[in-house]
């Protein structure tokens, strides 16, 4: 579960709203900038868990996004 910095935010309804998004979709656009400054965006397929780690699914020859992505608990 995510934890808001905000008083008005209630931290299981917001929770909930992200998982109700996350399930209702199934593609996401990702973006990543080149060391030379060139912006490249992806359409990709994810999935997620109960603890909202996301994992981002894409083909490894794209030109896209090819860092690894990191995950915090």
């Amino acid at each position: 579960m995510f934890k808001f910095n905000r008083l008005d935010y209630n931290d299981k309804d917001s929770n909930k709203g992200l998982f109700e998004i996350l399930e209702h979709n199934k593609i996401l656009s990702l973006t990543t900038v080149t060391p030379k400054g060139k912006a490249y965006i992806n359409t990709a397929f994810y999935a997620f868990d109960e603890k909202l780690r996301i994992y981002i699914i894409t083909d490894p020859k794209s030109i896209g996004p090819q860092e690894k992505f990191l995950c915090c608990d």
